[in-house]
């Protein structure tokens, strides 16, 4: 037999299931923060402790909650019914949340797609408009699917036909698009995108 007494071994025990308790408490908290909840003293059974009853797309779970662990939870507000029972059990409540959690496991283990391009955007000597439309940096060419369109200088006259256009000594990399004659864009905006 122990060198401790009852007494001291009883309160060690009742404060580690304090604890235990405690813990319970701030995952059920998180719970009811991600999902529909309600707090409520609706178990007559045990009217000092709450009830913690939370929706999800699974079905219903709830705890009764220790008073002192009230604080990590929205305020009870009399005025606010709480979620009628479902009669779930406590094998299923955890059978429920077993099932929510392999949903979230394989969720983050599945790829998820890149996130879409933000336009405009420089990409090395170009910049990107749109899917497929590329400007030059000096803003003079416009490639949309491959085409060049030279973009006319405001007061310039009407250019000459695409035959006749000279190429610049670089002109912007299409990235693997192909490359036509120039033309003159039928209707050019009057300025293009800052990049």
């Amino acid at each position: 037999m122990s060198d401790v007494p009852l007494e001291m071994l009883l309160a060690t025990a009742q404060q580690e299931l304090r604890n235990v308790y405690r813990e319970r408490a701030h995952l059920v908290a998180y719970l009811a923060a991600v999902h529909p909840s309600s707090i409520a003293h609706s178990d007559p059974t045990t009217p000092d402790w709450p009830v913690v009853t939370v929706e999800t797309e699974h079905g219903q779970m709830s705890w009764h909650i220790a008073p002192d662990d009230v604080d990590l939870f929205d305020p009870i507000d009399p005025e606010t019914p709480a979620f009628p029972w479902d009669g779930h059990s406590t094998d299923e409540k955890y059978a429920r949340l077993r099932f929510l959690t392999e949903v979230a496991q394989v969720a983050r283990r599945t790829p998820q797609a890149p996130p879409a391009p933000r336009y405009p955007y420089p990409d090395g000597d170009v910049t990107v408009l749109g899917p497929g439309v590329f400007a030059s940096l000096d803003r003079a060419v416009v490639c949309w699917d491959g085409q060049d369109y030279r973009i006319p200088e405001p007061d310039a006259p009407e250019q000459a036909p695409a035959e006749d256009v000279q190429e610049p000594a670089e002109a912007p990399k299409r990235r693997g698009r192909p490359r036509k004659t120039a033309q003159t864009a039928p209707e050019a905006p009057s300025t293009l995108p800052e990049a």
